[in-house]
């Protein structure tokens, strides 16, 4: 599997990074605006404290329907002398972000010079910003070396508390010289629901900064140069001293870079579990970040992969936030628009189709949140870097790329997205022939399942969808609707050919072709079947039963039997077992039946007859059928069953091919027909 990297590597000298985009054009209209925020949708650089948004700008990211904003708080821009803290340039974007209804992912980085255990202060501190080729890794170190930003912070193994220890506990406050731990309890206690700053601007209850991440791409050596190890104890340290300023706070793994070291995160994990203490403070995280570039997929992928390596340590319940993804694109400026092949970049049309697919296949994959990098170009990697990551183009007055503010199509599509894949829950994918993806949700609230469909290869596909209603809304990625109609309780949509053949070194389509959102109501009943069972069973036996829903998933079960071709009579009534132990009395034959209950309220019909049946015999039991080599029944077969010790049972089929036999002694036998 080809890498899917973030773009360019930083330049050798200044980083540039994010650039406030002022004024500009009002966004395109296309999508309905969403009705209200979607808390799953998030963008990178609203604002910053390096550049922060004004008003215009706050009112386009709030146009997608975004509710979250990440950026980071630089350690080294805040305190710039040792023990003394400057907050003059985040606290005003900060009120700013609340006020604007935004939620922030705070990603606290950065090591100060004077606390640095390596690296050069010479060397450009990494900015969140920057992206960079895997091809350029290796000499980018080679040629800039390490910044001394990068680095273990002096003091890191300091005990976290005033009373030598790194146990929490009531009449504890942080030990100052734990020069991490102090800056980490410091900004929680500032910016947390009811902390300095919501004190000091009269926030009402819950506002604040409640999200803390720790680091960004703790994986990738650019960001952090430390080992693995000495990041646990950073994780850990940060834990504690957040959850002393603020209990109910939310530490966030840093966002993992995931492409230039895959296991980085299990080793991590490895690491933590030889904590004795670690069970206690939840393993030091209440959940990780992962970022993915360029192709939709690798956000189920890797969302999957996070997903698995918590489940092995028994830590299902940990979420995992998407908190960078996008495609930069080649053909509008500041790209490179006279590069169509461009690596790992895409058309504007492209940019706007990974937009819907990268969050169908992430909410899929179970990730609770998804940002996207990011709401404007800015300035990324630099003014050579030609990087167009934005759903907007620069303004006229932007010191970076200076354009007209202009909105892309993906802006469009994020907002389809936002409007549509609201409050979804997972219900299940198919890949039909390998040429296509169909990615479908439940919306409990609505009683609907939304469908994503788009064509996976560079051909056109006609795909055909059974239907759960009696019409249904289709809607592309620049928001057009129409109504459509299923023919004998299916729908058929053409689904544009793949055209992204923008990874190295690969002919794979690396985005799929412009997809389509399919929303109807569920109304079709589910089906349910009891399975079979033998023809004859001991006293206690085991009923199983299973259904099929497409169009919101099963709820329950109704479960009904009869006794020797009797009525039909409630066993089981909204069950969501899909098995259950059975006793019966010798001699009397059992049927049963099942109907099932859909999440959207349809139930089955009653069954009038038994679909599976078995008799009870006393004793030791033995039976089967007895077939030609043409599978047909064999009457009066005659069938010899031999102990251990030579003794001889013999039984003959009757009309449908069975056998069986009642109190044999327990123990092994031979069976011969």
């Amino acid at each position: 599997m080809a890498a899917s990297p973030r773009l360019k590597a930083a330049g050798l000298g200044i980083a540039l990074g994010l650039l406030a985009v002022l004024g500009g054009s009002q966004p395109a209209q296309g999508a309905d605006p969403p009705e209200a925020g979607n808390d799953r949708f998030g963008l990178c650089f609203v604002s910053s404290a390096e550049y922060p948004a004004d008003e215009a700008r706050y009112q386009r990211g709030l146009s997608t329907g975004a509710t979250w904003t990440r950026w980071p708080f630089y350690w080294r821009d805040i305190e710039k002398a040792p023990g003394t803290f400057d907050y003059s340039a985040h606290d005003p974007v900060v009120a700013a972000d609340i006020a604007h209804g935004f939620r922030v992912d705070a990603i606290l980085l950065g090591t100060p010079d004077f606390y640095a255990t390596g690296g050069s202060p010479q060397v450009p501190a990494p900015r969140v910003e920057q992206k960079n080729l895997p091809c350029q890794i290796a000499s980018f170190s080679w040629e800039v070396g390490v910044s001394s930003a990068s680095t273990a912070p002096q003091n890191l193994h300091q005990p976290v508390f005033d009373d030598g220890t790194d146990i929490p506990g009531p009449d504890k406050n942080i030990n100052p010289d734990n020069h991490w731990a102090r800056f980490v309890a410091d900004i929680v206690a500032r910016y947390k629901p009811g902390g300095w700053l919501a004190t000091q601007e009269g926030w009402p209850e819950g506002a604040g900064i409640s999200h803390w991440e720790v680091w960004n791409e703790p994986d990738f050596a650019f960001f952090w140069s430390g080992t693995v190890e000495e990041y646990y104890r950073l994780l850990k340290v940060a834990y504690l001293a957040a959850k002393f300023a603020d209990p109910d706070c939310t530490v966030i793994v840093g966002g993992l870079a995931n492409y230039f070291d895959p296991y980085w995160f299990p080793h991590l994990l490895d690491a933590i579990e030889e904590d004795p203490d670690r069970a206690a403070n939840n393993w030091y995280f209440d959940a990780v970040a992962v970022h993915m570039y360029s192709r939709p997929w690798d956000t189920y992928w890797h969302t999957w992969r996070i997903g698995y390596y918590l489940r092995l340590h028994g830590l299902d319940d940990k979420p995992i936030w998407v908190n960078e993804s996008g495609v930069p694109v080649w053909d509008d400026y500041p790209g490179p628009t006279w590069e169509p092949d461009s690596p790992y970049r895409a058309t504007m049309e492209e940019q706007a189709a990974y937009v819907i697919q990268n969050y169908a296949y992430g909410l899929y994959a179970g990730a609770e949140r998804i940002f996207f990098f990011m709401l404007h170009d800015d300035c990324g990697n630099g003014p050579d870097a030609h990087d167009a990551y934005g759903l907007f183009r620069n303004t006229a007055d932007a010191p970076c790329y200076p354009s007209d503010g202009r909105a892309r199509p993906s802006y469009t599509a994020y907002r389809v997205a936002a409007t549509h894949l609201r409050d979804v829950e997972p219900l299940w994918r198919r890949m039909p022939e390998g040429q296509q993806e169909q990615i479908a949700f439940y919306r409990p609230t609505t009683r609907e399942r939304v469908m994503v469909l788009w064509a996976t290869q560079g051909v056109t596909v006609t795909t055909q969808v059974s239907a759960t209603g009696s019409a249904g809304l289709l809607i592309d990625q620049a928001g057009i609707t129409r109504t459509i109609s299923p023919t004998n309780g299916v729908y058929t949509v053409t689904l544009p050919a793949a055209t992204n053949q923008n990874l190295p070194g690969s002919d794979e389509y690396m985005i799929g072709g412009r997809p389509y959102i399919l929303i109807e109501t569920d109304t079709l009943t589910p089906t349910a079947q009891v399975e079979p069972l033998p023809p004859y069973s001991s006293r206690v036996f085991t009923v199983r039963w299973r259904g099929g829903d497409d169009g919101s998933g099963i709820a329950s079960y109704d479960v009904f039997y009869n006794v020797d071709g009797g009525p039909l009579t409630a066993w089981l009534t909204e069950t969501v077992a899909t098995s259950a132990p059975f006793t019966g009395t010798v001699g009397s034959t059992y049927g049963f039946a099942a109907r099932a209950r859909d999440r959207a309220g349809n139930v089955g019909p009653e069954p009038s007859e038994p679909q599976a049946q078995t008799t009870v015999v006393e004793g030791a039991l033995a039976g089967g059928k007895v077939t030609d080599n043409t599978a047909r029944p064999v009457a009066g077969a005659q069938v010899t069953l031999t102990s251990g010790t030579g003794i001889t049972y013999t039984v003959v089929t009757d009309e449908g091919g069975l056998w069986r036999t009642e109190r044999l002694p327990l123990t092994t036998y031979t069976v011969t027909a």
